[in-house]
């Protein structure tokens, strides 16, 4: 395995859901895959599409041979890391991009890791999606905010 030194940080792994960072020197360089694809800016609250560009993404596992770090670059764009927490063969959460690439999962996949938990909502087999998505209560207020659109009036709650 050829290690690379990776700045900033990875994650260590903790029995709760969340990562903590921590200083590493090296870690180990697993899987990498290049490919071109649309690039958007994501803040929140829009989505800008940037344009088609050639990306490089590279697996890196801790000590333990656990994927932590997905290093993302995007050729004369930007870099990110993403932090990822896995616990035995599952993929369970991710940290430093709304919505974990699909070439990531993918790539994670390929390596025998479930990555259901961290799928978005809308590519999760139905009996994983999200309850609330579907509840009767947000359909409801869903319902009064576009009858308050269309009539112009705010409804009392």
């Amino acid at each position: 395995m050829v290690c690379k030194k990776i700045p900033n940080y990875t994650l260590n792994h903790t029995a709760t859901a969340s990562a903590v960072a921590t200083k590493t020197k090296f870690m180990n360089s697993i899987k990498k895959i290049t490919f071109q694809s649309p690039i958007n800016i994501d803040n929140g609250f829009t989505s800008t599409y940037q344009g088609d560009f050639t990306s490089t993404k590279e697996l890196f596992a801790d000590d333990e041979q656990t994927p932590s770090l997905i290093e993302w670059e995007v050729e004369d764009f930007a870099t990110e890391h993403i932090g990822l927490q896995v616990e035995g063969k599952a993929v369970t959460g991710y940290d430093g991009v709304f919505d974990l690439p699909e070439q990531a999962i993918q790539m994670l996949e390929e390596l025998g890791y479930d990555c259901t938990e961290v799928k978005r909502p809308d590519t999760r087999p139905t009996k994983q999606r999200w309850p609330f998505l579907m509840s009767k209560k947000r359909l409801f207020v869903a319902d009064m905010l576009n009858q308050e659109q269309a009539t112009g009036s705010r409804l009392d709650r």
